[in-house]
């Protein structure tokens, strides 16, 4: 493999056939950030620098991407973007050995407010979804339990702190609303890299974790389009090929088709409205 870490999103109408690339002017170190907002889709990175400086870029379906813009910010892992409360925000950890996670807002996706702290740590991304009123991150402990943990926001309270969700994971949980309850995918924490899936009604209270079926070389990413679940994960071998799943109703998945890609440090997935899109980086031969 080369050293540029090229960043690609890929673009699809329903999620199966017809995948087309598209090459955002930017380059990364972690999965990067996809979320939705103002009728646009936001793509936010960690830059290939030693720095670990943060960037942001938007385009109207996935395909034309603005020039990135620096955020006054820097991350150890790869930024989780949602919008809540009429702001696009963001999670980060801390680059330094805090691993301390960090909150940030912006009102058009551009001009952004100084990071807050969140109240914890993770060592791993961290991942952000809107349910039930509230702005939800999901962790994993930041000690050798890799042990999930789940706290809730909004602006009027701040931040609850974290529980349990039972459970651990080996990489970065990812968060997805789906059928009225929030949903988790996860690596389980052994040597299968087995996925794994679990929803809540109410974010606090969590069902066992289910076998999807299928094992992930990193952390997977779940979102919900089309009237389905999707995910999106990297092939568990050394071509780390991008593939993706669905399901009706987050139970039973389909087999994992390939998507033309692939990705040592994972994908993002979010649904545009009329395009599924998958975020990642890849290293050009």
């Amino acid at each position: 493999m080369g050293t540029a870490a090229q960043l690609v999103v890929d673009v699809s109408e329903d999620g199966i056939n017809n995948w087309t690339q598209y090459l955002p002017t930017g380059r990364c170190k972690t999965p990067p950030g996809l979320a939705l907002f103002n009728n646009r889709l936001w793509l936010a990175n960690v830059s290939t620098s030693y720095s670990n400086l943060l960037a942001i870029s938007s385009s109207a379906a996935g395909t034309d991407w603005d020039p990135f813009v620096d955020i006054a910010g820097q991350s150890k892992f790869g930024p989780s973007m949602v919008a809540f409360g009429g702001a696009l925000r963001m999670a980060i950890v801390a680059n330094n050995n805090s691993n301390e996670l960090l909150m940030s807002s912006s009102d058009n996706g551009y001009d952004w407010k100084t990071f807050d702290q969140v109240g914890g740590s993770s060592k791993a991304a961290p991942s952000l979804a809107v349910f039930n009123g509230r702005l939800w991150m999901a962790i994993v402990a930041n000690n050798s339990s890799n042990e999930l943990l789940i706290s809730s926001y909004d602006d009027s309270t701040g931040w609850q702190g974290f529980t349990q969700v039972g459970g651990s994971s080996k990489f970065a949980p990812s968060l997805a609303v789906f059928n009225g309850r929030l949903w988790m995918a996860i690596v389980a924490n052994n040597g299968s890299n087995e996925l794994l899936i679990s929803s809540s009604a109410d974010g606090l209270t969590w069902e066992t974790f289910a076998q999807v079926g299928g094992s992930a070389a990193s952390a997977p990413t779940i979102t919900a389009f089309k009237n389905k679940l999707w995910m999106a994960i990297s092939a568990n071998n050394a071509s780390v090929q991008l593939l993706h799943s669905s399901s009706d109703d987050g139970a039973l998945w389909s087999p994992f088709p390939t998507i033309p890609g692939t990705s040592v440090a994972g994908p993002t997935l979010c649904g545009s409205g009329t395009n599924l899109c998958v975020a990642y980086e890849t290293y050009w031969p």
